[in-house]
């Protein structure tokens, strides 16, 4: 019997949302034997991320406003796409319990879309393969469950990708449609505004040979883009006088990437690096140093330090994406069950494996790689994931297949998923970059396969 797309994408959808759904209860029940709550579960700390997700979706709700309280002063570091879909999903269930079960719902798509898009540029196999592999993430099963924008940013990136490279011929429409979902995916998390570029030079060399259609293309694209983003941004500058979408940015470059990166160059405290920034943006702790108000002082600040040892950070910064691309996802499931309550016990220590490769610490560094059989295998598949991911683009660039250029997109998106990342690449954001890391990864497993197979023949018919 032969399977049309249609009919595999209804099974992965109908078995992934049974069977999530089912785990989901599953984890529920043990959250609560714990002595734990369902909303402690889902939201998480007071003060966290998702805490704050969630008072921003009741704002909305309740008062129509982006901020933390009807009296509160608007918010800038978070943007409203994933606030609006948990006020969406408060609106229509009247409670957080049930939002899980809407991203569960958004993940079952993003698998199906998974293979939809295998299937047209490699085959089948590769596509159900990789689908297979993204569902069965240890941290993706456990993402879906908390208040966590993952889930909608994967659906957002894979639709929009979806939309602009499956059709034989991109049309203008779709042009369009790609550019809005493009500001959606910035609004759902500002790291997505920043793949456009990408995208943009992606459509110009589809379009080489027919450049006045390869203009409109672009154009239209951007104007998709800019419906969406730019009246966030013009609020923003209504409120701050600063045109950005979001001042998270400026924020985790000055205190999170350049506090570690001064950390690690001087051996000065973190809490002194950043008590000593303070001072250069004469400000305290206690401003509001989240908002748009005072990231014009924070890039004033960062970028005294980038000035400062240029090349330094941009080694440290590459250095330190080493975890996006190998790190455990089974290491970074089991710290959230043990900080939601499902697990129970004391946490294995957190070790900066690569930190200690560079500085020497080679026993050390492999005592805590082989800690967990199960993480240190994980390693070294998503080692040779991405490995074949670059061996797939070097010969699709040798070669010049059919399928190059789209192919240099996947492979541009996993690398700049990774530097937009930068230091604080943790398994958990890897995530967007996984399905294009599985469809390339296991294509180039293949290829790797069939030409070494190849090798052999030839060599047994000389003998």
């Amino acid at each position: 019997m032969a399977y049309t797309n249609r009919s595999i994408v209804f099974a992965i959808v109908s078995v992934f949302i049974l069977v999530y759904s089912a785990l989901y209860a599953l984890t529920l029940y043990s959250v609560h034997q714990n002595g734990f709550s369902s909303e402690h579960f889902i939201v998480g700390s007071p003060g966290g991320d998702g805490s704050q997700y969630i008072l921003l979706a009741h704002t909305l709700l309740e008062n129509g406003r982006f901020s933390f309280g009807p009296t509160e002063p608007p918010d800038t570091f978070r943007t409203p796409g994933y606030p609006f879909f948990i006020a969406l999903m408060l609106f229509l269930t009247g409670s957080i319990i049930f939002m899980p079960i809407g991203q569960i719902i958004l993940t079952a798509c993003s698998v199906a879309l998974i293979f939809l898009v295998g299937a047209r540029f490699f085959n089948r196999g590769i596509g159900l393969a990789a689908a297979v592999l993204f569902a069965l993430d240890p941290y993706l099963s456990m993402v879906m469950f908390l208040s966590a924008s993952d889930t909608l940013f994967v659906f957002v990136l894979l639709l929009s990708i979806y939309v602009l490279t499956v059709p034989e011929r991109l049309g203008l429409s779709r042009a369009f449609c790609g550019g809005v979902l493009i500001g959606m995916l910035a609004l759902v998390r500002p790291i997505g505004l920043y793949i456009f570029p990408l995208i943009v030079l992606w459509l110009l060399w589809e379009g080489r040979g027919e450049w006045k259609r390869a203009l409109q293309t672009m154009a239209l694209f951007l104007i998709g883009m800019g419906l969406v983003v730019v009246p966030w941004m013009a609020r923003n500058y209504a409120h701050y006088g600063s045109a950005s979408i979001s001042s998270i940015g400026a924020y985790n470059l000055l205190f999170y990437n350049l506090t570690d990166f001064e950390h690690e160059r001087t051996g000065i405290s973190k809490n002194a690096v950043q008590v000593a920034m303070l001072k250069q943006m004469n400000a305290t702790s206690t401003d509001p140093l989240l908002s748009l108000a005072f990231s014009g002082r924070e890039k004033s600040v960062a970028r005294t330090y980038l000035e400062a040892h240029p090349f330094q950070y941009a080694a440290y910064h590459l250095y330190k994406t080493i975890p996006f691309y190998i790190g455990s996802s089974i290491d970074a499931a089991t710290e959230a069950l043990h900080g939601r309550g499902v697990l129970q016990g004391a946490l294995p220590l957190d070790v900066n494996v690569t930190f200690l490769i560079l500085q020497g610490n080679y026993r050390t560094a492999l005592a805590a790689l082989t800690d967990s059989l199960p993480s240190l295998i994980e390693r070294f598949m998503w080692l040779l994931l991405c490995l074949a991911s670059f061996g797939i683009t070097y010969s699709a660039l040798h070669r010049r297949s059919a399928n190059t250029s789209v192919i240099l997109l996947f492979f541009g998106l996993i690398v700049a998923f990774g530097i937009l990342t930068g230091p604080v690449s943790y398994a958990r954001y890897r995530l967007p970059a996984e399905p294009f890391i599985f469809i390339l990864g296991i294509a180039g497993i293949l290829s790797a396969a069939r030409y070494l197979k190849g090798l052999r023949f030839s060599h047994d018919r000389q003998y």
